[in-house]
């Protein structure tokens, strides 16, 4: 049963809380004081959960490029420097599974670049039509930025294909414009008779200039 208390003038109130009720002033103090630390602790927890979890989503794209901006000088060969390169990415904190899925993305990559399934004659009048989960996979920028590159001689139907098939073997839902232009300049890395066009492409990527041809 909840007593009265007397206060001035002899008058009784009811504690209107159940606080007022089982804590004096000074523990009242002491509890505000440890929930605000208790806040604390769970916003430092979320943080570090927030951080565990981005390590987590670490996607191909994020090692290629890392691979790309890292290594691009060197004179890397796959198959012989394959196990050091998977090794200082880890290190660098890229999850084991992740690297070997960006080791098996470039393979693919070589091994398309030398087939012939995607030898596409040059059309300059022909328009490319994307299937709408291709449309899904590209934004309006994407599609039109690719468009771009073909008609300014930078990517061939060819070239552009290949750019194509190594969005779909990232595994993610869409890419923006900024990942779309390091996949080109991977695929156009790939390909020796290109040596002008990656340049121009390098500088546009690297430098984020306007990429006006000459």
């Amino acid at each position: 049963m909840i007593k009265d208390r007397p206060i001035e003038g002899g008058n009784y109130a009811k504690r209107t809380s159940w606080n007022e009720l089982f804590f004096s002033p000074y523990e009242m103090c002491v509890l505000t004081v440890i929930n605000f630390e208790l806040s604390v602790s769970g916003i430092l927890e979320e943080l570090i959960h927030l951080f565990e979890k981005s390590k987590m989503k670490q996607t191909l794209i994020d090692i290629l490029i890392y691979l790309f901006e890292n290594y691009i000088e060197e004179d890397i060969e796959l198959e012989a420097d394959g196990e050091r390169l998977k090794s200082e990415l880890r290190s660098a904190g890229f999850e084991s599974t992740q690297v070997s899925k960006a080791f098996d993305w470039l393979q693919d990559l070589a091994e398309s670049e030398s087939g012939s399934a995607y030898n596409i004659g040059a059309n300059p009048s022909s328009i490319r039509v994307y299937s709408v989960e291709e449309q899904r996979k590209m934004d309006t920028d994407c599609r039109g930025f690719l468009h771009f590159l073909e008609q300014a001689g930078i990517l061939s139907g060819t070239s552009r294909e290949l750019v194509i098939d190594r969005i779909f073997a990232l595994e993610t839902d869409d890419i923006d414009l900024s990942q779309l232009k390091w996949i080109i300049l991977m695929v156009l890395l790939n390909q020796p008779d290109q040596s002008e066009e990656f340049l121009w492409m390098e500088d546009l990527v690297m430098d984020g200039t306007s990429g006006n041809l000459h």
